[in-house]
């Protein structure tokens, strides 16, 4: 938390996080900002700047005073007071993630200059992707021509909301004219797009006609995705190779419950999108194993779930999942599983890399006979740790990448 300081002059930043610097909250409180080349420019999933006075310097030129490189900031109450160059100076630069503005003077010293720029371009998917939200705000945004509005869009985010502000001379939003709309929003899911301006005063209170109904033709591409019958290609030629189970691995249980492979199943959404498992999966059976599959570039959670299992759980109390990575590419799973009939979800284990899972489901307060759902997640992801001062990646899977899952079943506990 930085409160109650002074910046005075500084010829470049005054307060940055770097690259690395993600998982942190970043508050900046009760400070004034007086005549800085740039004030703030934040790595942080999530920024707070609250009560802050700033005045910008006249010789900040195609910049921004505040720059949010990634994650969510919000900037409230702060009063803006601009020295304008009319050089394409901004307030705010929305590289890559969200910004909400509440209660802010983006003052007309000058003429003012644009609130926000974003530089975000939209999530195909529902549910997800960038957002600019102003309400509550005095803009004046006359000293940029290029930019004069509330919000100007170099691209264009999932969400604009202009609520409750006084908008002086300018529009709510502009957008780039280098950007093609006609096909700009192509593939976009039906729910992954909302730009309004509600409750505004000022002579240009409406929407861009290219926001009002933006056209989506499509379905969103997926980087890297095999076509069914490229990816089925693939997949056969895997079985074919296959290799054997191996040898350490213990003989299954004679009294065992081992789900049909009927119930397995890629048909079902991943979690928080509107895409199918289907579209990042393949699945197939030799025998008694399961073969999964990635057909595009690793992304999101995708999972095979295996549904409406009929288990006695006082008999079968222990799940045991084993999984073979013959050629040891990018790892990590995850399992859940869901009492249908309580409608209650666990979260059995989170991501990992381990290849045998066992879950004593005893321990989740499940006994006797239940209908339950299982979700297997293949991330296809592969921690690698930070190196000569850079900061932690990870290795993903690539199309074509398999596991094989050797069993899937319930058995009962050993005894003591």
């Amino acid at each position: 938390m930085i409160e109650g300081c002074k910046f005075y002059g500084a010829d470049g930043v005054c307060l940055e996080t770097r690259k690395g610097s993600n998982s942190t909250f970043f508050v900046i409180q009760n400070c004034n900002f007086i005549y800085n080349r740039q004030a703030v420019i934040s790595n942080c999933d999530k920024t707070t700047i609250v009560d802050c006075w700033m005045s910008t310097l006249s010789a900040m030129e195609n910049m921004a005073a505040i720059v949010n490189v990634h994650g969510v900031m919000t900037v409230e109450r702060l009063l803006g007071v601009p020295l304008v160059s009319r050089r394409g100076q901004r307030w705010i630069d929305n590289e890559k993630g969200s910004v909400y503005c509440r209660d802010c003077r983006f003052g007309g010293e000058g003429g003012g200059f644009t609130p926000v720029y974003n530089w975000a371009k939209y999530n195909p998917d529902a549910g997800g992707g960038p957002v600019i939200s102003l309400r509550n705000c005095e803009v004046n945004a006359q000293g940029n021509y290029k930019a004069m509005a509330a919000v100007y869009c170099v691209e264009v985010p999932n969400l604009i909301s202009v609520e409750n502000c006084l908008l002086r001379g300018v529009p709510a939003i502009k957008i780039d004219k280098n950007l093609d709309l006609q096909n700009y929003f192509d593939k976009a899911h039906p729910g992954a797009l909302s730009y309004s301006v509600e409750n505004c005063t000022g002579a240009f209170t409406d929407l861009p006609k290219a926001l009002q109904r933006p056209p989506m033709p499509g379905k969103p591409d997926i980087p890297g995705q095999l076509s069914r019958r490229d990816g089925k290609k693939l997949l056969q030629q895997h079985l074919a190779a296959l290799p054997s189970t191996p040898a350490d691995l213990p003989p299954i249980p004679e009294d065992c419950y081992i789900p049909p492979q009927k119930s397995w199943t890629l048909n079902a959404y991943m979690d928080a999108t509107p895409l199918k498992n289907s579209e990042r999966l393949m699945l197939a059976f030799q025998q008694d194993r399961a073969v999964l599959m990635w057909r595009a570039d690793s992304s999101g959670w995708p999972h095979v779930e295996i549904q409406k299992i009929e288990v006695d759980l006082d008999r079968y109390p222990i799940l045991e999942i084993v999984i073979n990575n013959p050629e040891d590419t990018p790892l990590e799973t995850a399992v859940k599983l869901i009492d249908e009939d309580a409608e209650e979800l666990f979260q059995l284990s989170g991501q990992g890399s381990k290849t045998h899972l066992c879950f004593d489901l005893r321990k989740y307060g499940l006994s006797g006979k239940k209908t339950l759902s299982l979700r297997f997640y293949y991330l296809g992801i592969r921690y690698v740790p930070p190196k000569n001062n850079q900061t932690y990646t990870y290795d993903k899977t690539k199309p074509g990448d398999y596991i094989i899952v050797e069993r899937l079943l319930f058995r009962q506990a050993e005894e003591k």
